[in-house]
């Protein structure tokens, strides 16, 4: 059969608009939500380093926009010569063409578009599109078209997390931390970090660095320092993306001087300056223009300071030595 025979098709080229006819304002683009939901499809990433590839958080973080036209479009003028593109491709039943224009409607301030989005990528997801069920189940979150409903969240999370890993990102992120439209939700620590602990096992770094955040804090059921400081500490050492960037300004928290503290962690000086000077982190500089009148008391006599290293398991060429940082690195 003739594709142009195809009921999908036939049904699809109806309701589709023919031509991009969402209005324009003053300042000659199209007025979006923010923030953005759901997932755009993955269409190029031959130019993207994968060293330095961020999986699990795919927007919007300007490495990856290349990935797909959409990130980058914003003129109502580049909309609208690419949405023919995508009709064109989304009538013929192609997985991502439907999700990235559920993708546009959905985050366009128009409740009537929410609605059109809900149908798309439930045929998106239909035809085999993981990022339509992360969409969907974003949609279900926020409550954008739909009756905001968190059950049906997860569940839509939970198919998408077979094969994405924003969806374990996600659910960790979920139950860790709850959401401000469901109050009620109970957050569980040790279901976080079961899908933490998911993501990170298919080498997700936002996965890692949350599962590892997660464990530094004291208060938690699954607390676990040791855990933490070594994935952290892997994550900072072998990787210039944004995650280790994360990581190494947070290895400098964890070991910053508590107020009134008589005891100084030159680890704390090590990883405030490494996360500056490796990946030019602001929020580091920060510490160390407040904290530079500490580093005199280092060099004390009377405060001899006996430093343990949690080292990582794992070492290779790209992992940078710890040797010649400030004060001695003893094993």
């Amino acid at each position: 059969m003739r594709i142009k025979d195809n009921p999908s098709y036939q049904l699809l080229d109806r309701l589709l608009p023919r031509f991009f006819d969402l209005q324009c304002n003053q300042e000659g683009s199209v007025d979006f939500c923010y923030p953005a939901i759901g997932l755009l499809a993955t269409r190029d990433t031959s130019h993207l380093n994968a060293a330095e590839l961020e999986t699990g958080s795919r927007w919007p973080f300007d490495q990856l926009r290349g990935i797909n036209p959409l990130q980058r479009l914003w003129t109502w003028n580049e909309l609208s010569e690419h949405y023919l593109m995508l009709r064109e491709e989304a009538v013929e039943c192609s997985p991502g063409a439907l999700n990235d224009l559920a993708w546009l409607w959905l985050n366009v301030k128009d409740p009537e578009r929410w609605q059109q989005a809900n149908r798309l990528l439930r045929l998106a997801a239909n035809c085999g599109s993981s990022e339509a069920l992360y969409s969907l189940g974003d949609q279900y979150l926020e409550g954008r078209g739909v009756q905001a409903d968190v059950s049906q969240a997860i569940v839509y999370f939970e198919k998408a997390a077979a094969s994405l890993h924003e969806g374990p990102l996600k659910l960790g992120m979920l139950f860790e931390y709850g959401h401000d439209n469901f109050p009620d939700f109970a957050t569980d620590a040790f279901k976080a970090m079961q899908w933490y602990r998911k993501g990170h096992a298919n080498g997700d770094r936002w996965a890692t660095f949350h599962m590892s955040c997660l464990a530094l804090q004291e208060d938690s059921p699954v607390y676990n320092p040791a855990m933490g400081i070594h994935e952290l500490q892997e994550l900072a050492l072998c990787s210039r993306s944004l995650a280790a960037g994360m990581a190494s300004h947070w290895l400098a928290l964890h070991y910053r001087p508590k107020p009134f503290t008589e005891h100084l962690e030159p680890l704390y000086f090590f990883w405030r300056d490494f996360s500056i000077e490796r990946h030019d982190w602001p929020a580091s500089k920060d510490l160390r223009q407040e904290d530079d009148g500490l580093e005199p008391l280092l060099a004390s006599p009377a405060r001899p300071v006996k430093l343990t290293l949690v080292q990582p398991q794992r070492r290779d060429s790209a992992c940078p030595s710890l040797s010649g940082s400030r004060g001695s690195l003893d094993e």
